[in-house]
């Protein structure tokens, strides 16, 4: 159901936008960086959810890579970054009862825990495997 609709929206539209990311990626980073700095941090309480098959993870070195690289630029990470197995770049339509679950449990510990310092993570810790 959900495919047919994308197919019959990109039939009408086309998938010009979808392209036009990828064309402006470079601009968008100038611009971030030049905004940002070369090394902003998300300070914000954080959860990473990705599919364990995910091509882009190859991008980023492997699971082990972009764990350590998320360590450095996000803060306050509430868990571990989870690697959802079987799942690939659409994670949340490939497992959507997973992804809510996980996003819930997120959400429930970042309103209930007042003092999140207490729940930060620090470096080294080990990723986790859904």
């Amino acid at each position: 159901q959900d495919f047919e609709y994308y197919v019959s929206e990109f039939q009408r539209s086309g998938f010009l936008g979808g392209l036009r990311w990828y064309q402006v990626f470079d601009r968008n980073w100038n611009i971030l960086t030049t905004q940002l700095g070369r090394n902003p941090k998300v300070m914000q309480p954080s959860m990473f959810l990705m599919g364990q098959d995910d091509g882009v993870m190859k991008m980023y070195g492997g699971q082990e890579s972009l764990s350590y690289r998320l360590q450095q630029h996000c803060t306050n990470l509430i868990c571990p970054p989870l690697f959802l197995k079987g799942a690939g770049h659409w994670v949340q339509q490939q497992y959507p009862k997973e992804v809510n679950k996980k996003l819930l449990e997120f959400l429930k510990r970042v309103t209930h825990d007042k003092d999140t310092s207490s729940t930060t993570m620090t470096t080294g810790f080990p990723t986790s495997k859904l």
